[in-house]
């Protein structure tokens, strides 16, 4: 009889706690699981946006894919950026519309050696204060810069470039563009 009521005692107490921690160590093998499972979906998305283009183009080759019509637009204050891009004599020539500007003239195209891909629009800054955090910059503010600088990526087919600075090098290039610190244009 005693016999009996230890088991009646012990036994549903082993069973919970069996139970219990099977749930447990399953929930754990689940919750590793979906862990990696997201983490493995995070590098794979990650190294797709960060990693860059492994073909090397040519000039020639960016010349040919570059030429188009380049679209921005900014909902908040309803502006409209728009890069036109076509290739005379070798040459790129270039067309900005803006709600405040419409400039033409010739880009300079540049290829570092990593492969990247940078245009330059001699287009003067809106705002220039230099480099703010020292006291003799301050006395000394340089003249405006006069060109923007564009990474082009070809596979996407999309320029990018920053928009303005921070508190400490102040600049702002295009301030129809409001607080949008990065413009991306995009072909259409």
């Amino acid at each position: 009889m005693r016999l009996f009521y230890k088991l009646m005692v012990f036994l549903p107490f082993g069973i919970l706690t069996s139970c219990s921690s099977s749930t447990d160590h399953r929930m754990e093998q689940t919750n590793s699981t979906i862990k990696t499972n997201k983490d493995n979906v995070k590098l794979d998305t990650l190294s797709k946006m960060t990693a860059s283009s492994k073909k090397t183009y040519t000039e020639k080759e960016i010349l040919d894919r570059i030429e188009g019509r380049y679209v921005y637009q900014e909902i908040l204050t309803n502006s409209i950026l728009e890069l036109n891009l076509v290739v005379k004599k070798n040459q790129l020539n270039y067309q900005i519309k803006t709600t405040k500007r419409n400039c033409t003239g010739l880009a300079k195209l540049s290829i570092d050696e990593d492969g990247q891909i940078f245009i330059f629009i001699p287009i003067e800054y809106d705002e220039y204060e230099g480099d703010l955090t020292s006291e003799d910059d301050k006395k000394s503010i340089s003249e405006k810069p006069k060109e923007i600088c564009m990474s082009f990526d070809p596979e996407l087919n999309a320029f990018v470039f920053q928009n303005y600075g921070n508190t400490m090098n102040y600049y702002v290039i295009l301030n129809e563009f409001g607080d949008d610190k990065y413009i991306e244009l995009r072909k259409r």
